[in-house]
């Protein structure tokens, strides 16, 4: 609706839920003559940018793996709860937890 009224498109990750969708959202923009964008703001952000910079400067070696430590507890009732949790739900979140 928003490229059908001429505006530009901006949606968060995941783009949509399957492959045909995100064609779908593609044409619709390009038919519209509207720019399509995805939420990939973090890159620019500073910290990332001089993550970036060390990377290409070779400043802390070769990259051959990455690990991620998350400090968060697990609410193993959220993964659980099916009956009114919206991350699970198709026709609100799409895919899921790991779509």
């Amino acid at each position: 609706m928003a490229a059908a009224a001429g505006k530009p498109v901006y949606v968060e990750k995941p783009m949509a839920r399957t492959y045909s969708e995100c064609l779908e959202m593609i044409d619709r923009c390009q038919s519209a003559e509207v720019p399509l964008f995805v939420a990939y703001y973090r890159r620019a952000l500073p910290h990332f940018l001089r993550i970036k910079a060390l990377l290409d400067e070779g400043a802390i070696g070769e990259i051959r793996t990455v690990h991620i430590n998350l400090k968060q507890a697990v609410e193993a009732d959220l993964m659980t709860k099916l009956d009114d949790n919206w991350r699970v739900n198709p026709e609100i979140a799409g895919g899921g937890y790991f779509f």
